[in-house]
């Protein structure tokens, strides 16, 4: 009898350590089961099978609410066009706390399918090492094939403008930025789209964006401004700001991106990144004393205040014709120039100052611009000559 119960204690013991435990295997193939869903979904998506990559990451999510398969989801949905769930499910990313790195590429992706190029530049101002690599290869390639302009508000503007508060006080942010910007859009002459960006944009910490925005909305307000704000409130809170000691321009470390920590913080080696990365191109006409010029200019901002631009102009003086090239250094207003000219077979150069400004202001995709300088001819001429000039830019 006891040979016996030794005997089944034995196999008791083999058995239990041969065969797997049942809670635990079922948990081992459950992954399994995820990850392989996972591997599938993003090469959907590398397929430009977003349909099918869409429903893919959904299950996913019934199964387990992760943040990296959410912001690969948005990714997805926002490649399919469907912008508004696109951005509805990077809020919840950002709202959970647990949004990193690669949230902040996917934000920029999305922003940028939708047309969006400098809003989508302010999430690279926190410096993203590199794309993730399941999608390095493509995802340069599907912005320039998938992108799409569409909008997301149908309501008037008092609704749209309550609507943008609410989702502010709730922080979903990623909606509230473009809701506003598209805002701004619709009603360029309505003040109050500005003004609430502005406000956004310095509740995230963005000092320089909420700046350009107030400054905006006051220039829209202008003759209105003593009904409107007869107590000079918007001017006093913009003074203030100017004077305010905002070191960071990235809000979403501080604010949303709860555990990026120390790695995005502002410094040194970043400072190229604290301002939005823009080219331009310009078109205009420029009144030269008595002559008439059309003038092309292509341009890049050094800092956020600052751009370099080459420009060739061609100019009628009564019969004779000539060409006119540009090279100007411009910081907020003021702008320095040297120019050179070839006409009836001979050349001039000189050098000169301008003033002039835009309307709207950056950060935009165009504006109306105006400018007036006074140039010195000194090789051939030796004159002074008055430029008077209008255009329009483009920012890219």
């Amino acid at each position: 009898m006891t040979n016996n119960r030794v005997i089944l204690l034995w196999a008791i013991i083999v058995l239990g350590v041969l065969l797997p435990d049942t809670a635990s295997s079922q948990g081992i193939y459950k992954d399994a089961s995820m990850n392989e869903k996972h591997k599938m979904a993003r090469k959907n998506v590398q397929d430009a099978g977003f349909e099918h990559a869409i429903n893919k990451y959904s299950d996913l999510l019934k199964q387990e609410d992760n943040e990296t398969v959410r912001a690969e989801y948005a990714y997805a949905l926002a490649l399919a066009q469907c912008y508004d769930g696109a951005i509805m499910n990077l809020d919840k990313v950002y709202v959970s706390g647990k949004a990193d790195k690669t949230t902040l590429f996917y934000t920029a992706q999305v922003l940028k399918l939708m047309e969006y190029e400098i809003l989508s530049e302010v999430f690279w101002t926190i410096e993203v090492s590199s794309p993730p690599s399941w999608i390095s290869s493509k995802y340069v390639a599907f912005v320039d094939k998938y992108k799409h302009r569409a909008s997301i508000n149908t309501d008037n503007l008092g609704i749209a403008l309550h609507r943008a508060n609410m989702l502010v006080a709730q922080k979903q942010y990623i909606q509230a930025i473009v809701l506003y910007q598209e805002l701004t859009e619709i009603y360029p002459y309505e003040y109050l789209p500005y003004i609430g960006f502005s406000a956004l944009w310095e509740s995230l910490g963005y000092k320089d964006l909420a700046i350009e925005y107030l400054q905006q909305g006051l220039v829209v307000m202008d003759n209105e401004k003593t009904k409107c704000d007869p107590d000079g409130v918007y001017e006093r809170h913009l003074t203030s700001l100017k004077s305010e000691n905002m070191t960071s321009n990235s809000a979403f470390d501080h604010n949303v991106l709860k555990n990026l920590g120390e790695s995005t913080q502002s410094s040194s080696n970043d400072k190229e990144k604290q301002f939005h990365r823009r080219k331009y191109m310009y078109i205009g006409m420029t009144a030269i004393n008595k002559s008439l010029s059309f003038e092309a200019r292509y341009g890049i901002y050094t800092s956020d205040r600052s751009s370099f631009a080459v420009g060739l102009g061609y100019q009628s003086f009564g019969d004779a014709k000539s060409l006119t090239a540009t090279a100007s250094l411009y910081a907020d207003i003021l702008g320095l120039g040297l120019q050179g000219q070839v006409y009836d077979g001979s050349f001039d150069g000189g050098f000169g100052i301008s003033v002039g400004g835009s309307l709207p202001k950056k950060p935009v995709r165009h504006s109306l611009d105006y400018r007036v300088g006074l140039y010195y001819y000194m090789i051939k001429a030796k004159d002074l000559r008055v430029n008077v000039s209008i255009g329009y830019t483009y920012y890219f």
